[in-house]
């Protein structure tokens, strides 16, 4: 039907008496299309979307909430889409986690995507002539950010990067420490061996009926 109210086509299944009539037992369906009303119709203008060219990059967002708190869900997210920016291309709430004490952990995760550029928030201010058209300004800061200052930030990124190598080193040391662990016990598994052998030989020795000097 039109939106002038013009019927354009019709369907629906064949009246079963009318299968009857040709023998036909399964039921049939029919369409009725009026090619005149639709000739006559207003054709509508396509609209399409095209395909993005450059990727999208993601961030993961979590606040806690305390439990004398109250924050809701809506408001924290209504803020995130504020402070995102147009570059904000989805917003998902992915994960919830309640606390013992009452707390509550909210995660989102914000897709950024660009329809001019590859956006890159790693980029240093104090390098303007890096290669690529990234801009470090394409990703909203975080308000802590933003509280911080840039100085407070780098210092933190790169603590956060020595917490990561220590963690790494230890698990190495742990590594070796559970090789150095096999290995004393492989040790210790091979002394008992020749502990055991060595007094099988000696109870040998001492059965041996050694033959004794005449008097």
């Amino acid at each position: 039907m039109t939106e002038s109210g013009a019927i354009v086509a019709e369907f629906g299944e064949v009246a079963a008496a009318l299968r009857a009539s040709f023998g036909i037992p399964t039921p049939v369906f029919a369409a009725v299309v009026s090619l005149d009303a639709v000739g006559a119709a207003a054709s509508t203008p396509l609209r399409y979307q095209a395909l993005p060219r450059f990727p999208a990059v993601e961030r993961d967002l979590a606040f806690v909430i305390g439990s004398d708190q109250t924050l809701t869900a809506a408001q924290i997210e209504s803020a995130l889409r504020e402070e995102a920016g147009p570059l904000l291309r989805r917003l998902v709430l992915f994960d919830v986690f309640r606390f013992p004490d009452g707390r509550s952990s909210l995660a989102w995760r914000l897709l950024f995507q660009a329809e001019d550029r590859t956006l890159d928030r790693r980029r240093s201010e104090r390098d303007p002539g890096a290669s690529g058209p990234a801009d470090h300004r394409d990703f909203p800061r975080h308000p802590a950010e933003r509280l911080m200052g840039d100085g407070i930030v780098e210092r933190l990124t790169e603590l956060e990067g020595a917490v990561k190598r220590a963690a790494e080193s230890l698990a190495r040391m742990r590594e070796e420490n559970a090789q150095l662990k096999r290995e004393v016990k492989r040790l210790g598994d091979e002394r008992r061996q020749v502990l055991a052998q060595v007094d099988m030989i000696l109870k040998d020795i001492g059965k041996l009926d050694l033959d004794r000097p005449q008097e």
